[in-house]
């Protein structure tokens, strides 16, 4: 018999992925969505799509038993600049979808195993050169802040008797969306390059190794309540950006200094592309985890090879 996994976010970066993924292995999927008459198309007839407005159960609430549930809802943090209303609004993508699935959870006669909540290695904040893993204190700014807030909305489900796990993810680096559909346009036009000074920390990791880790904690159902979800080699910033352009045959050569970047993003330019944060996955890689792709090299060989040969690496 097959398992029923209630996805929110299914129609994202991650969610796309991990839908078809769970489909093959021959899992029954629902996913929630505001517009299910847009996406339902896109995907295999055996994900069921339910509508919901994000912020309350009732018009979505499954009749059946849910094996597990994941909780990818939330909007992109880069997707502008951080105004106060584009930060409220980056906080309540992420606080009420979680309420509404804590409640619906409360009002299921039969509780589901799992509740996988999807956060970031934003809630670090600023790390420096210092090795981050899952027992490394919360950090400060709107980033760490708004991550706390995340995963405490969710810790409601152990009240319940679910399973919470809470999966802190870094920069995810794949096809067709993620970190690399917004930092490799200019080395389009060769003007590749770092930002800041270059030796800041990015904790990256490849789209299938996040799929492969959520499916790894759906089966084993791990001990511990958080995972990094990161390779394990993080990179400098410069040197990432080298294996990016050596990736695209094309230089790294334009380095924008921070000053600009403040002038013109503000606190968004210093928790996101400045911040520097080398986190490490110590709670997968005691769980027994495996990583497919540990090193950027082969992650980036990966992805230009899992396209037409028609395409590029930054198309």
């Amino acid at each position: 018999m097959s398992n029923i996994i209630m996805i929110s976010g299914a129609t994202g970066f991650i969610g796309r992925r991990l839908t078809a993924r769970l489909v093959d292995e021959g899992q029954k999927v629902i996913a929630l969505s505001r517009r299910p008459e847009k996406y339902q198309p896109y995907f295999p007839e055996k994900v069921e799509f339910l509508h919901w407005n994000k912020l309350h159960s009732g018009s979505w609430s499954p009749p059946t038993h849910i094996t597990a549930i994941i909780n990818l809802a939330g909007e992109n943090i880069a997707g502008g600049i951080w105004t106060r209303k584009r930060k409220q609004k980056l906080v309540d993508s992420r606080l009420q979808p979680t309420g509404a699935l804590v409640n619906a959870v409360q009002n299921m006669p039969v509780k589901p195993e799992i509740f996988i909540q999807m956060s970031a290695i934003g809630y670090y904040g600023w790390g420096g050169d210092t090795l981050l893993d899952e027992n490394s204190p919360a950090g400060k700014g709107f980033l760490a802040e708004l991550t706390q807030q995340w995963e405490a909305a969710a810790l409601e489900i152990n009240k319940l008797g679910v399973k919470l796990l809470i999966a802190r993810t870094g920069l995810v680096v794949g096809k067709g969306g993620g970190l690399l559909s917004r930092i490799t346009p200019p080395f389009r036009f060769y003007l590749g390059g770092h930002f800041g000074k270059g030796d800041q920390w990015m904790s990256w990791i490849h789209l299938d190794d996040v799929v492969n880790a959520i499916q790894f904690l759906l089966k084993n159902k791990p001990s511990y309540m958080v995972y990094n979800l990161t390779s394990p080699k993080a990179e400098k910033a410069r040197d990432f950006f080298r294996a990016l352009g050596r990736k695209l045959h094309r230089p790294s050569w334009l380095h924008l200094p921070e000053f600009l970047l403040k002038v013109a993003l503000g606190e968004m330019a210093k928790e996101t592309i400045l911040i520097s944060q080398k986190v490490y996955p110590a709670h997968l890689l005691k769980a027994g985890f495996e990583f497919r792709y540990p090193e950027l090299t082969h992650a980036l060989a990966a992805i230009e090879n899992s396209q037409d040969d028609s395409k590029k690496l930054m198309e």
